[in-house]
């Protein structure tokens, strides 16, 4: 079928429609306005038995009725092999994007019905075994927040999780508020906003220093030192057994 000024068409095109300038393709819906109408463009390929089946469909939903302008949303579905069609992703009236989820919430909402979901962010790939990518993953069964990057090729990934208030570096299972598995580089540690550990000439602490059994406290040079200083004069300072000082 050729639609337009154009005298030719190509053998492979059922439908070919030409203009001078922005070819259009119009579906008009003629019933009396109506929330829930729906307009459709339907795909079908053949399954091995030579049937033609439904494949795929962009359909354009009637959401709201206006005295102007319309409300609609759009809607991209898919049908798994051997399933059936299902909607994939929707883009709601007010340009809201959902994948997985028909009432996206925010401007990308991702849902999904299984245990996970991810989002994987490829910067180079080649196959399956080669690439290199970020990933956001949430696990609603272990309630799960990681963000992460994974080495080409290696299947290892550096993350960092979100586990029910805690904040877990290179630990899936953080037990703590901040819990890392690994060494730690910092210019300072505050503690109640006051240096338990500092880059300077002195290390203060405001508080308690609890050293386990057999454990060291040790400067770093000959001529540093360690004070004890108790400013009350009904306390006194002391080092607990089983503890030392070395220089």
């Amino acid at each position: 079928v050729l639609i337009g000024p154009d005298t030719s068409i190509e053998t492979f095109e059922q439908l070919s429609i030409t203009r001078a300038n922005d070819p259009i393709m119009s579906f008009k819906h003629l019933n009396t306005a109506g929330v829930g109408q729906m307009a459709y463009t339907n795909y079908y390929f053949k399954n091995t038995g030579g049937t033609p089946t439904i494949s795929a469909r962009i359909s354009a939903l009637h959401t709201t009725t206006n005295a102007t302008q319309p409300g609609a949303a759009l809607h991209l579905s898919t049908a798994s092999a051997g399933g059936s069609l299902s909607e994939r992703m929707r883009i709601d009236s007010s340009g809201k994007v959902g994948i997985g989820i028909t009432a996206p919430t925010a401007m990308l909402t991702i849902a999904n019905s299984t245990t996970a979901v991810n989002t994987h962010i490829y910067n180079t790939y080649t196959d399956a075994s080669n690439y290199e990518r970020g990933i956001l993953d949430w696990n609603k069964t272990a309630n799960v927040f990681t963000i992460g990057t994974e080495a080409a090729g290696t299947g290892t990934v550096r993350n960092i999780s979100f586990v029910g208030g805690n904040i877990g570096i290179g630990t899936s299972s953080p037990a703590y508020k901040l819990d890392v598995a690994g060494s730690i580089n910092a210019a300072s540690v505050l503690v109640n906003a006051v240096p338990l550990l500092a880059n300077t000439t002195g290390v203060t602490l405001a508080g308690s220093l609890v050293i386990p059994l057999s454990s060291q406290i040790y400067t770093p040079s000959y001529n540093s030192y360690i004070e004890f200083d108790n400013r009350s004069e009904e306390h006194t300072s002391e080092l607990q057994s089983h503890s030392f000082i070395s220089y």
